[in-house]
C-alpha cells in the first residue's frame, strides 16, 4: 500500500498526473510528487555542502525500492494493462 508516490526523472517530471491516472498508469487517490532531476540536485547539493551527507542518508533510510521484475504478478498484470480503458 503506498501512502505517496514520488515520480523522478525527466519522464515524470513532463508527465501529466491527470492524464495518467486516466488512463491507468498512476493509481488514483494518491498523492503524487514530481521534484525533477532529484540525483542531479542531490550531487549538486552534497558537492556543495558534504557536511549533509549523513542528513541526507538518515532521509531515506526509510525509502524502499519495489523491483517490479520480482514481483510473482508483474509480467501479467503489465500485459493486461497494455490495453488502455
Amino acid at each position: 500500500r503506498l501512502s505517496r508516490l514520488i515520480l523522478c526523472g525527466g519522464f515524470a517530471a513532463g508527465l501529466d498526473l491527470d492524464s495518467a491516472t486516466a488512463i491507468g498508469l498512476l493509481p488514483a487517490g494518491i498523492p503524487v510528487e514530481q521534484p525533477g532531476n532529484t540525483a542531479l540536485a542531490g550531487a549538486v547539493m552534497l558537492a556543495a555542502h558534504p557536511e549533509l551527507a549523513s542528513a541526507i542518508t538518515d532521509r531515506f533510510a526509510g525509502a524502499e525500492e519495489v523491483l517490479l521484475n520480482h514481483t510473482a504478478d508483474f509480467e501479467a498484470r503489465f500485459a493486461d494493462a497494455l490495453l488502455l480503458p
